[in-house]
């Protein structure tokens, strides 16, 4: 099986293509490649401008017509086609493939039913682009998710982070306590650890060895000025210091026995730092203050063991070729995964997912286990049991969350798979007004059209507001498989949800009508009088054919009168002389006595409808009822012509 982690469409299956798809495929990338050039050198109205985005779009066009979807892939300074280089060009702004490759963009996918206006668009984006913004106002990424193309899809991720990451993890370990007015830091020697923090053992711990670990000397060589005496009694310019000094003492296995019960690195320094003697008054801090850096403090620890804490695995994953192992490194993420969004630390979650999804669109054939394992990982961040986190926080990010976090957050929900519709459908309905509503619900609906499926659950949800929503989401997605979860809902025990369904499904689907028949019998008279209004719309062989069978089969209550009037009213707007016989019956000729309370109502109806019809031979009838004796039959005639005005 083939296996796939996207938010866009499934990776085209690898297999032979023509010569003749292969060329018109280069013909295309091609014209775009020229097209953006112009686009970069002359004005949008400019003759050469836009003869190249004519061109180009013929090519699309053209290409999407023979072929289906054209998805380019993007590596570095070219584009692929099913793993043939179609186009190589330089490193400069004018190569698309470059400033794709830049910004993060995977892939680029055209569709059959491309315009133009999509392809103006898209060079619009590109000529603004093409240069690295120098301040964070946004990316082709986020441009082309704003923009929505009807027919252009992309992948997108974020660049792996830098192997030499370790040197930004905390280099100072503090060990021991102060003793004669002196504390000791230890410098680890480029050796460092992960894992369980129980105990000082940590056999659990995953180890990191960066390469070339510098020497004690030169560690201290870097740390400690030439021209500073290492006993701090003389200063930079020769002069005797006074307050604390500084010294460094190489630390080994063979030079000194470590402290009992305490370990040490092989190869470490030790920083010997006297503290000044000061007044106590000086550290005094007032309760209000003392709160506020207690909040500090914690906020500045979680915001930097979430970012270290992802940087630092994340590179050990790069070069992992243990499969175990790197299974093992994933599911301790997912769980940090889920504390970074309690903690609100959007920006390091986001760096982590982009990250991951850059891992996996680099195919390695030495570790076929890492991309399905990584699409395990998604699987499991964009399941509830993670997400349900973003309840707790949802009304907080949406009232007081800054226009970068709100953004961060959105984009880490674009990063997920459709399962997290589960959750995000909810959120949407604890709150819809705002930036960050808005752009989830559009990370909604692209998530639906790519996996309809995963909304199942919800449809048995015990949240009517979150049901409801799904209605309006399940509303813009035109398809038979929404036409039959809708039918479901039309059956849903709650009154708002039945409407919302039917409602949609009348507007859209013109032959539903008889899968919804048995909305005439709802409990609420609401839902009765949408469905007798749309039977009732129009002249329609159809929704006369279903009234007819309506009077047939349904025995109407004494507390029906008015429904019972509204079914003979839509049957005289939507019949036709097919409807004449039945209606005569009903007036003339039916034994009223088989009615009882509801036999003047009956003869009433009938009546209206033969005036609504609109037809001589439903005239005739109603003249031969005026001119009868019987005032029963007057009386209802009267009636009708009266309502009928």
């Amino acid at each position: 099986m083939h296996t796939q982690l996207q938010t866009g469409k499934p990776e085209t299956i690898d297999g032979d293509i023509s010569a003749s798809e292969l060329q018109a495929a280069k013909t295309v990338v091609n014209s775009l490649v020229v097209a953006v050039k112009n686009s970069c050198l002359y004005p949008e109205d400019h003759a050469v401008c836009q003869h190249s985005i004519t061109h180009a779009f013929e090519e699309l066009s053209g290409f999407t017509r023979e072929y289906g979807d054209l998805r380019i892939t993007v590596d570095q300074q070219t584009f692929l086609y099913e793993g043939e280089v179609i186009y190589e060009g330089p490193a400069d702004v004018g190569n698309l493939a470059y400033m794709s490759f830049r910004d993060g963009i995977l892939w680029l996918e055209f569709q059959p039913g491309l315009e133009i206006d999509e392809i103006k668009k898209l060079f619009q984006l590109v000529n603004h682009y093409k240069n690295p913004q120098e301040e964070a106002e946004g990316d082709l990424v986020t441009a082309f998710w704003e923009a929505d193309f009807a027919h252009i899809d992309y992948g997108a991720a974020d660049i792996s982070p830098d192997p030499d990451i370790f040197l930004d993890f905390p280099l100072f370990q503090s060990h021991g306590k102060a003793e004669n007015g002196e504390y000791q830091l230890e410098i680890a020697a480029g050796i460092g650890t992960i894992g369980s923090e129980k105990d000082d053992s940590r056999e659990d711990a995953v180890q990191f060895h960066p390469p070339d670990n510098e020497p004690a000397d030169e560690l201290k060589r870097q740390f400690v000025s030439p021209d500073m005496q290492v006993d701090g009694s003389k200063g930079m310019d020769g002069e005797t210091v006074n307050g604390p000094q500084v010294s460094l003492e190489d630390v080994s296995s063979s030079s000194q026995e470590p402290e009992k019960g305490k370990k040490r690195s092989a190869k470490s320094l030790e920083i010997v730092v006297p503290l000044p003697l000061v007044e106590h008054d000086l550290w005094s801090l007032t309760p209000e203050e003392e709160k506020l850096l207690q909040q500090m403090v914690a906020e500045e620890e979680q915001r930097s063991r979430s970012a270290s804490v992802f940087d630092v695995l994340v590179s050990v994953l790069n070069f992992q070729t243990n499969e175990n192992d790197f299974a093992e490194i994933l599911s301790f993420l997912q769980a940090e995964f889920k504390e970074s969004l309690f903690q609100q630390q959007f920006p390091a979650a986001l760096r982590l997912l982009q990250t991951l999804r850059s891992m996996y669109a680099r195919k390695n054939p030495d570790k076929k286990w890492q991309r399905p394992l990584i699409v395990r990982f998604f699987k499991t961040v964009s399941a509830p049991q993670t997400l349900q986190v973003l309840t707790q926080i949802w009304p907080d990010v949406v009232a007081h969350g800054s226009a970068e976090q709100q953004h961060a957050l959105a984009r880490i929900c674009q990063q997920l798979t459709p399962i997290a519709n589960q959750t995000f459908i909810p959120l949407l309905a604890l709150n819809d007004q705002g930036q960050l509503p808005k752009m989830l619900e559009k990370i909604i609906h692209n998530l639906v059209r790519h996996d309809f499926e995963s909304l199942t659950p919800l449809l048995d949800s015990r949240d009517d507001a979150a049901v409801l929503k799904l209605v309006e989401v399940i509303a813009a997605v035109d398809d038979q498989q929404a036409a039959k979860t809708l039918l479901k809902l039309a059956r849903h025990q709650n009154f708002n949800i039945r409407k919302e369904a039917v409602k949609t499904l009348l507007n859209r689907e013109p032959n539903i009508l008889p899968k919804l028949i048995h909305c005439l019998d709802d409990n609420h008279e609401t839902i009765r009088l949408m469905m007798l209004n749309h039977l009732g719309r129009e002249r329609n062989n159809l929704a006369e054919h279903l009234l007819l069978e309506y009077f047939a089969q349904h025995k109407f209550n004494a507390d029906e009168e008015h429904h019972l009037l509204g079914c003979y009213q839509a049957l005289g707007h939507c019949g036709s002389g097919r409807s004449v016989p039945f209606l005569k019956k009903m007036l003339l000729e039916h034994g009223w006595n088989i009615f009882g309370s509801l036999a003047a109502i009956h003869r009433e109806g009938a009546a209206l409808a033969l005036h609504l019809l609109h037809r001589e031979e439903a005239d005739a009838v109603l003249e031969q009822a005026a001119g009868s004796l019987n005032p029963q039959l007057k009386m209802a005639c009267r009636k009708a012509r009266e309502r009928k005005r």
